[in-house]
């Protein structure tokens, strides 16, 4: 596995326990009610998203990311997914159209790498 792949999940990793770790204490203190409040779920949501930005945004100055690597796209695109949610249930227009934009970027961006990919048994016609 790659440094920065096993980096991305570490990193993935300690921003979940501590999503987790935030809504535990955050949580009713009657443990039989599941989470299917909508404003919970937006929260959760929000708060996944800001995290995967974060994310993307270290890895990117850290090098360890590149703006042509469609790990940095994925996590945008998810990050981009969660903050929409959150604005849409929080009538929060401005965050909600920057977000789609943002991911719309995003998805786009990763199509255009992903077209641009050459196969694998792709001869390398440079060499000759």
């Amino acid at each position: 596995m790659k440094k920065s792949a096993l980096l991305l999940c570490r990193l993935s990793a300690v921003v979940a326990l501590l999503f987790s770790w935030q809504m535990a204490l955050a949580a009713p203190a009657h443990p039989h009610l599941l989470v299917t409040d909508t404003a919970q779920i937006s929260m959760i949501a929000g708060w996944t998203g800001t995290g995967l930005y974060i994310i993307a945004y270290i890895l990117l100055c850290l090098g360890k990311l590149t703006a042509g690597n469609k790990w940095y796209h994925l996590l945008n695109i998810t990050g981009a997914l969660g903050l929409i949610i959150n604005a849409a249930d929080l009538d929060d227009y401005p965050s909600f159209v920057v977000n789609i934009i943002w991911m719309i970027i995003a998805i786009i961006t990763l199509l255009v790498l992903l077209l641009k990919r050459k196969p694998a048994n792709a001869i390398n016609r440079s060499t000759f």
